[in-house]
């Protein structure tokens, strides 16, 4: 490895480590059950449950690869968790999950997976070039296989639970994104400055996730949504992101990379993700899907709220 290489595999290092602090002492970012305003999302559609949308509260990766030799999951992970969940408090990173209709005949959803924008959940739009096509998944009426994981403590481990015995759901949506698709993963800060960029303006300013598949309970209410999902992400769309570890440095949306280095334009403060995602072991059931380009496995467990509206395309 080169001095410069080093040099900059060290600082990222550190700047992770900076983020992550002391887990036994650290603030708990987990979202809280909040009864009231669940009532008044319920109340709120009395017309019938679709169309609707839920945000992701809770995200948690229980793998990102393949597990080092020593058996151990990469540090990446318990990084990651710790920085999406902030995101996602925050409203920083905003995972929409949505269905625009439902068959009660066929018992086929049209489903979509994309990443909104706003500072709260009643202010979130659709972020236009990561709004995916819409697919379809059917739905196993009045199944549950999973339920909201509450405990604050037990949320650090895992967003869900295996659903108990006689749980009532509305259903469950087995979700199959098309291989042609990618389910692109976007996060900005209050000044609307992107944690992700590629020195590429053809792409959109986002992590894309290829191979999406998951499974997916609604509650009675669909008031609520918990779940597992899987993804691969390759070596391939790494090598062509810069990223912000925790925030940006830059002051505006001007405040860029000078020319000449590999992120040269996008965010002060962005670095390149396949230092950042270094040490990674590629996963052969996604080699197996990518015709044996090096890709890695991500499986995380969630949980969303309905939002209290349908998000439409963000404006200019």
């Amino acid at each position: 490895m080169s001095t410069m290489k080093k040099s900059l595999a060290t600082l990222v290092l550190m700047s992770l480590a900076a983020c992550t602090g002391d887990p036994d002492d650290s603030e708990n970012l987990f979202p809280q059950w909040d009864a009231q305003r669940d009532a008044a999302v319920r109340d709120a559609f009395v017309g019938g449950p679709f169309p609707a949308a839920w945000r992701f509260e809770c995200i948690h990766i229980f793998k990102l690869g393949e597990p080092t030799p020593s058996g151990m999951p990469p540090f990446q992970a318990t990084v990651l968790n710790r920085l999406w969940q902030t995101d996602v408090t925050d409203h920083r990173l905003n995972i929409l999950i949505g269905i625009d209709a439902f068959d009660p005949d066929t018992k086929q959803a049209e489903v979509f997976i994309g990443s909104g924008v706003g500072v709260d959940d009643a202010s979130q739009c659709r972020e236009p070039t990561t709004d995916g096509t819409r697919f379809q998944a059917p739905i196993s009426l009045d199944t549950a296989n999973h339920v909201a994981q509450h405990d604050p403590a037990q949320s650090a481990i895992s967003c869900v639970v295996d659903a108990p015995a006689g749980t009532e759901a509305y259903g469950t949506v087995n979700v199959e994104v098309p291989s042609t698709d990618a389910i692109y993963i976007y996060a900005q800060n209050a000044k609307e400055i992107p944690f992700n960029c590629t020195p590429d303006p053809a792409l959109p300013q986002a992590v894309p996730l290829r191979y999406v598949s998951a499974d997916v309970t609604l509650t009675k209410d669909t008031g609520e949504i918990s779940g597992e999902l899987t993804a691969c992400l390759t070596k391939a769309d790494i090598s062509q992101l810069c990223s912000c570890i925790g925030d940006c440095l830059a002051t505006d949306k001007n405040d860029v990379v000078a020319e000449g280095a590999f992120c040269a334009g996008c965010p002060r403060g962005a670095a390149p993700l396949t230092a950042q995602l270094n040490g990674l072991i590629s996963s052969p059931a996604c080699t197996a899907k990518t015709g044996g380009a090096e890709a890695y496995e991500l499986k995380a467990s969630f949980f969303a709220r309905r939002l209290p509206g349908q998000p439409e395309v963000c404006g200019p």
